[in-house]
């Protein structure tokens, strides 16, 4: 296969890759365990990685593929930077519907932080009353 085609198909592949991995992200974020998550993100780093390697790839096959390509390799080479792009685009709508599903979490972590603050001080504000006086020892009373 020509060099420069061979190049966008590896990228193209890439990006499906990188945009399938992103789809699972999402269901990790609601675990206790962060460790699926950091795999998984470490993953889609070395996605990227190679991506940036094909991207030197292909500055270095583009120059000579555009001097002798014919109009079956450009129309190939048009399918699959069309193929890139609408993947990238998937992947920026999955990657920005985990971000508002992070945020989420984070929010309702904080929430729930706050009650649980909320709660102790109260159970402590009880413990400290002198006995009698609590919700059921009546010590109120006029």
């Amino acid at each position: 296969m020509e060099p420069y085609l061979d190049a966008l198909t590896r990228k193209a592949n890439a990006f499906a890759e990188l945009l399938e991995v992103s789809r699972g992200q999402e269901t990790l974020l609601s675990q206790e365990d962060p460790s699926p998550l950091l795999a998984l993100l470490g993953r889609k780093k070395a996605i990227i990685r190679r991506i940036e390697e094909i991207d030197r790839d292909l500055a270095s096959a583009r120059a000579d593929w555009e001097a002798r390509s014919r109009e079956v390799t450009r129309d190939q080479a048009a399918g699959l930077l069309a193929r890139i792009r609408k993947t990238l685009e998937e992947l920026m709508a999955c990657e920005e519907e985990t971000r508002r599903r992070t945020e989420d979490v984070k929010r309702q972590t904080l929430d729930e932080m706050t009650r649980i603050r909320q709660g102790r001080r109260a159970a402590e504000i009880y413990r400290r009353l002198p006995r009698g006086h609590g919700p059921s020892g009546g010590g109120l009373q006029g």
